[in-house]
């Protein structure tokens, strides 16, 4: 599984890395410390799961997902940070991120977030789960990186036999994936679900 990892704090990222190298699984194939120099070597890179920090130098690691999914559709993260904020949290998930760990049990669960995250399942880290729980937040949208491709080309006004023959999958797939994803989103129409999606930024507007 190939992973990148944009951590400011070089040590720390040494120590993510080491942490990589021995599970055996995972390897590192792009590092990056800052939030706007990161995206080119993410998207040349295209790892599997892209690590971040939540609070880069330049830009935050949530505008940098975003960013980087605007550009790779298929996306996939973890942030990690120290902050014990449930609105951030719940934030990240909306965007799309799949795994949020706070970096006092990156120890214990970053491996697992990775690994959930490469298979497009969210994975909150406990302390992070606790926090969500306190907060009574309810459960945050995430969306799989399919079901966000499927999300981008329903709101370009696409059939679903349009989208089918370009993802290389049947149309009764495509037909589910458009059912879980008015599902998650608590509509019943296409033009319903792209209006959601962008209020949650799921996709992007027109401003971005």
């Amino acid at each position: 599984m190939r992973v990148a990892l944009v951590e400011d704090h070089a040590i720390f990222r040494q120590g993510l890395a080491s942490l990589f190298s021995e599970d055996g699984r995972i390897e590192v194939v792009c590092e990056a410390s800052h939030g706007v120099e990161a995206l080119p070597p993410l998207i040349d890179a295209a790892p599997d799961v892209a690590v971040i920090d939540l609070n880069l130098p330049g830009r935050s690691g949530l505008e940098l997902f975003r960013a980087w999914r605007e550009a790779t559709p298929r996306a996939a993260a973890v942030i990690l940070t120290s902050s014990r904020d449930p609105v951030q949290a719940v934030a990240a998930a909306e965007a799309g991120v799949l795994g949020y760990v706070l970096k006092e049990e990156v120890f214990d669960d970053l491996s697992k977030a990775v690994i959930e995250a490469s298979a497009g399942r969210r994975f909150y880290s406990p302390g992070v789960s606790s926090l969500l729980v306190g907060h009574h937040a309810e459960p945050p949208c995430t969306l799989t990186p399919r079901e966000h491709e499927v999300l981008q080309a329903v709101a370009q006004g696409d059939t679903n036999r349009r989208i089918a023959s370009r993802l290389g999958v049947s149309v009764k797939t495509i037909e589910s994936h458009r059912s879980n994803l008015m599902h998650k989103l608590r509509v019943r129409g296409a033009a319903e679900l792209v209006r959601v999606a962008i209020e949650k930024g799921l996709l992007p507007t027109d401003r971005d």
